[in-house]
């Protein structure tokens, strides 16, 4: 789930999938502003045929949350 997450990321953030760390968080990326924090959710909504609610969008601020949300998502 985590390396699917970070394909989406790398598409997203137009970077390459190995250059995404496993503490990439909102913030801490110059590509992670909040522009690309919408694309992203949307991207992942798309993917995984969930949506999220406006609460879950806050807290998916680094990738073990997004995870985190779309496995709640998807039981």
């Amino acid at each position: 789930m985590k390396e699917n997450v970070k394909k989406i990321m790398a598409d997203v953030f137009s970077i390459d999938k190995g250059s995404i760390p496993d503490d990439i968080s909102y913030g801490n990326h110059e590509k992670w502003d909040s522009v690309h924090h919408l694309n992203l959710i949307v991207e992942l909504e798309s993917h995984f045929g969930v949506i999220f609610e406006p609460e879950e969008i806050q807290a998916m601020t680094n990738i073990d949350n997004i995870v985190f949300c779309i496995l709640q998502k998807k039981m």
